[in-house]
């Protein structure tokens, strides 16, 4: 698994919402903070998070039927 935006995992947002979008395998189950997110043919995938005043922790995990698993959690800070 690839994330692709945000860019760094400790980054700043002066909107409410941010798309994590990234790129896996396309036989694996993506969740974005626990909502599933399919991904395309070609792997890739993307969601719409809502982001809370001050620190976010979103967490991205991708999984496959064998059981692996790889997760990344991403650090965004909401500052309007």
């Amino acid at each position: 698994m690839h994330i692709i935006t945000p860019e760094f995992d400790d980054s700043f947002s002066d909107t409410a919402t941010i798309v994590v979008s990234g790129r896996t395998r396309v036989d694996a189950i993506i969740t974005v903070n626990d909502a599933f997110v399919e991904p395309d043919a070609d792997g890739a995938f993307s969601a719409e998070v809502t982001l809370d005043v001050d620190p976010n922790t979103i967490e991205v995990v991708a999984s496959i039927s064998t059981g692996e698993e790889l997760s990344t959690v991403l650090s965004v800070i909401y500052a309007p």
